[in-house]
């Protein structure tokens, strides 16, 4: 199974044709807004205290944990990449605390690896080349702690960029950004599937 984890609601209708439904709507916390195909879609509200939350709850549920791999999808701000690029992230930065933690990526995907840094309220100013979001590191530091290296990916949609004002952030423009990253998020969760033992359509 695969934990697919979005903070808000129009990022998970944005990943409908990756699940193959309309999918979004209900879920909150850590309950499934759609289950099906060996993947989980859950929406946890933003914040990295949220997505920590969430993946523990789910956790605790769980059997055979070994079994289970996690994957973070969301927006992030950039000081200049252009809207709509997709990154995974290859280190993971808790702005409030100084954390840091490097996700294990044990085969090829066709996007660029980036920086993630996690921050508690919507960036501005930009400081880093990172791509900066609210919910990464809660998500990873909890999946870390119950799956195995490699099977905790965290795959950011750059939304804004230095200067952009954040009002023009429509859950709409949310929702589009994240169906032109489709592509990607599928074959990231092919990747995934290979490295759990079995293919999506299984």
């Amino acid at each position: 199974m695969i934990h697919l984890v979005v903070a808000l609601p129009a990022e998970a209708r944005g990943l409908a044709r990756v699940l193959g439904a309309q999918s979004g709507g209900s879920g909150s916390g850590s309950q499934p807004a759609h289950s099906g195909a060996g993947i989980d879609l859950v929406i946890c509200g933003p914040g990295r205290q949220r997505s920590r939350r969430a993946v523990e709850a789910i956790a605790e549920r769980m059997s055979q944990k070994a079994h289970h791999a996690w994957l973070n999808v969301g927006i992030a701000g950039h000081a200049d990449l252009s809207p709509g690029t997709c990154l995974l992230a290859e280190e993971i930065r808790e702005f409030a605390t100084g954390r840091s933690w490097k996700p294990s990526i044990p085969f090829r995907i066709s996007c660029p690896t980036a920086t993630v840094c996690t921050v508690d309220r919507p960036e501005t100013v930009y400081a880093t080349e990172a791509a900066y979001d609210m919910e990464a590191s809660g998500f990873f530091a909890a999946a870390n702690r119950v799956s195995r290296p490699g099977l905790v990916q965290v795959l950011k949609v750059v939304s804004d960029n230095r200067g952009d004002e954040l009002s023009s952030l429509t859950a709409d423009r949310v929702e589009s950004l994240v169906r032109v990253a489709c592509p990607t998020v599928s074959e990231l969760l092919r990747r995934m599937s290979e490295i759990l033992g079995y293919r999506e359509s299984d």
